[in-house]
């Protein structure tokens, strides 16, 4: 059943109680010789297959990739009814604030929920990044599918998988996976980016549930070269405009639309004054309250003004899925 929610930034964050430590932060449990053995099982390499529409120098850091998905397994608490697992966005690390106070509120301060992150680096330099992230992740969820295999089924927590941006595209590809997917019980997938080969707008997986704003420069289509505008989207947002000015001019002729969010994101990050006028499209803190509350009961929220734009047949003001 859909349900309506105000779109107001943060209204629905404004009643949450503080979050409390034992909500918040996972208590890992369990018998260390079990998880000594997953650790130990776990293949050298896992196949990543296609994860991008763009090709390039994509590099995974293999030993990395390892060393953060042990630290990610160590903090699955698998003694919970839930665990949630968050992938962070770009430049980002642990789990993002909005989804500790959502799942705080939705849980109770007592919940029987484990809530950790898949550490990664999680950087604009998307040619490593990216892929080890994915390396990360599956690694994360092969060494979980063994750890379910060795507990009684009426013991088995759901997996419960949700990230943001760079974060969603790990989750997006590794769910596409079934060798390692099939472990995942449901997914919540925020501002998915449209370099993603794999994309779930069309509903084709029924659990995972995707928010892309209106004018979220990361969920809009790149016309022309794809690699071309990857490449000039990372100068732009890693400050290295003036070095790479031409092939972000080009970018632009071939993606104006592009450009001209370009210009207002600038804008904002000259100006904060204007920022009240000047909404993120890629800001989604206030959508977590709606996507946990799907992670936990499998029905997704709609705001009032999705409802409306339905009604009055206006563009939809989110793709949602």
């Amino acid at each position: 059943m859909l349900q309506h929610v105000s779109r107001a930034p943060h209204a629905a964050l404004r009643t949450l109680p503080a979050i409390s430590p034992a909500a918040a932060h996972a208590a890992p449990t369990g018998d260390d010789d079990q998880l000594a053995a997953v650790l130990r099982a776990l293949p050298a390499r896992v196949e990543l297959g296609r994860y991008a529409k763009a090709d390039g120098p994509w590099t995974v850091d293999w030993a990395r990739a390892h060393r953060d998905a042990e630290t990610a397994l160590r903090a699955i608490d698998f003694s919970r009814r839930d665990v949630i697992v968050w992938v962070p966005g770009t430049d980002a690390t642990g789990v993002e604030w909005d989804v500790r106070r959502a799942v705080d509120y939705l849980y109770g301060t007592s919940g029987d929920v484990s809530l950790s992150h898949v550490p990664y680096e999680a950087s604009w330099n998307l040619w490593s990044s990216m892929p080890t992230g994915l390396a990360t992740l599956k690694l994360v969820l092969e060494g979980i599918r063994r750890r379910l295999a060795a507990m009684p089924a009426a013991r088995r927590p759901r997996i419960l998988l949700a990230g943001l941006s760079q974060g969603a595209w790990i989750i997006g590809e590794a769910l596409a996976d079934p060798r390692v997917g099939s472990v995942v019980s449901r997914a919540a997938l925020a501002g998915h980016p449209w370099m993603a080969r794999t994309q779930y707008l069309d509903g084709h997986d029924p659990r995972v549930r995707v928010i892309n704003h209106r004018g979220d420069q990361i969920a809009m289509p790149i016309h022309g070269d794809i690699r071309t505008g990857m490449e000039a989207m990372t100068a732009v947002r890693t400050g290295r405009l003036g070095a790479n000015l031409a092939l972000v001019a080009k970018a632009i002729l071939q993606n104006p639309l592009h450009g001209v969010l370009l210009a207002e994101t600038m804008t904002r990050d000259a100006l904060p004054a204007l920022r009240p006028f000047l909404r993120d499209p890629h800001v989604y803190g206030y959508e977590w309250p709606r996507l946990v509350r799907y992670l936990r009961d499998g029905e997704l929220d709609r705001t009032g003004e999705e409802i409306d734009d339905e009604k009055r047949g206006r563009p939809a003001s989110s793709a949602i899925a």
